[in-house]
């Protein structure tokens, strides 16, 4: 893939941020680098965004 420059992005707005590593599936892989590159932004901040719209769907359910 091709190297772009990437749109500046703000801080994570939680106080601490920690690293994980995961294993994702190739074709998972591949559809998370189509969106980053589309919205021209890196991986991480994808599977960023997909995580805390998970987080808030959840904490919605749990308050009703």
């Amino acid at each position: 893939m091709k190297k772009r420059s990437l749109r500046s992005r703000q801080s994570i707005p939680t106080g601490k941020v920690e690293r994980i590593s995961l294993s994702l599936a190739g074709e998972n892989k591949a559809a998370l680098e189509s969106i980053a590159f589309e919205k021209r932004i890196s991986i991480a901040w994808v599977i960023q965004d997909a995580i805390s719209g998970y987080l808030l769907q959840k904490q919605k359910k749990a308050h009703g």
